[in-house]
């Protein structure tokens, strides 16, 4: 039986009332909800142990989520750009996502926090290649950690 990846992707589509989603993580991770999709039954993360039977693999997210969202300001016009960088190319360079994207062009500076964000490249649904300079004495990493958010799903209100 063929199925489209179109029809695959509806039956994960619901409605998920907005009361439903956590806004903050619990001060307890222990006590976060886990749901057994086997009988679709509720638990909380502490009670995993017990869930797990022999042969059960369990997969470990480990990622450390950056503050790489910049609220910057272009140079020439003072305009609005919120930049997400998404992780470092060669020579000092990025990959980014603007957003808004349209009007910006390659040698546009935006400008964060004592630092700039020069544009190498057109973006291309949004996304782009940029140089950073962070201001003097800084290197990259501490100033994206200094000037930068985390990035938050829409889902979650800041």
């Amino acid at each position: 039986m063929d199925v489209s990846p179109e029809l695959m992707l509806h039956q994960f589509s619901y409605d998920l009332p907005k009361s439903a989603i956590a806004q903050t993580p619990l001060e307890d991770r222990a006590e976060a909800r886990l749901l057994d999709t086997r009988d679709m039954t509720d638990h909380v993360y502490a009670e995993l142990p017990m869930l797990l039977e022999p042969g059960d693999l369990v997969v470990v997210n480990s990622t450390k989520v950056r503050a790489a969202r910049l609220a910057t300001t272009r140079k020439d016009s003072g305009g609005k750009v919120e930049v997400l960088l998404l992780g470092p190319r060669q020579e000092g360079t990025w990959d980014a996502l603007l957003r808004p994207a349209r009007r910006l062009r390659p040698g546009i500076v935006l400008m964060v926090d004592g630092g700039e964000i020069e544009l190498v490249s057109d973006p291309e649904q949004g996304r782009v290649q940029a140089l950073l300079r962070p201001p003097g004495g800084i290197d990259v990493e501490s100033w994206i950690a200094q000037a930068g958010a985390v990035p938050l799903p829409p889902y979650i209100s800041e």
